[in-house]
Order: C-alpha cells, then structure tokens, then sequence
C-alpha cells in the first residue's frame, strides 16, 4: 500500500453499519481483503458473493441487491 492511500488505521472510527461485498472468485484483490476491513470496523457483516469476481454487481447483480436490501431492511440481525 502507498502509505497516502492506505487508509485501514480510520476503518475503526466507522460508525454506520456496515456490509462489506466481496466477490468469491476475484483475483484482483482476495476475498480476504473484504474480511479484514470488516473485521477492523466495528460490528461490521462480511458477505462472499459466489460465482462473482470483481465485478459482483455485474456478475451476480440479484444476489448483491438481496444483500444490500436485507443489510438496510436490518433483516441480518434477524439471522441467528
């Protein structure tokens, strides 16, 4: 990371809840990126869109809308 850009130190002052997407299949930044940046913002929800890549609102654009629907709707506390 370019010092300038990285930006992972302010992650933990997010207050809003949060979702973080990544696409299961892409190569461009890892799946892994996704889980620690969800982990540094708290109570922070990681989701994995399977079948997608970097692309996942192209890729998998109804499994990324049910995702961002159910995270506003607050139907993921819901889940147990």
């Amino acid at each position: 990371f370019r010092s300038e850009l990285d930006l992972r130190h302010e992650l933990a002052k997010i207050t809003a809840p949060t979702v973080v997407v990544a696409g299961a299949d892409d190569l461009a930044i890892p799946w892994s990126h996704g889980q620690a940046i969800a982990d540094a913002i708290p109570g922070a929800r990681f989701v994995v869109v399977r079948d997608a890549a970097h692309l996942a609102s192209v890729e998998q654009p109804e499994q990324l809308t049910t995702i961002i629907v159910d995270h506003v709707r607050g139907d993921h506390l819901m889940e147990t």
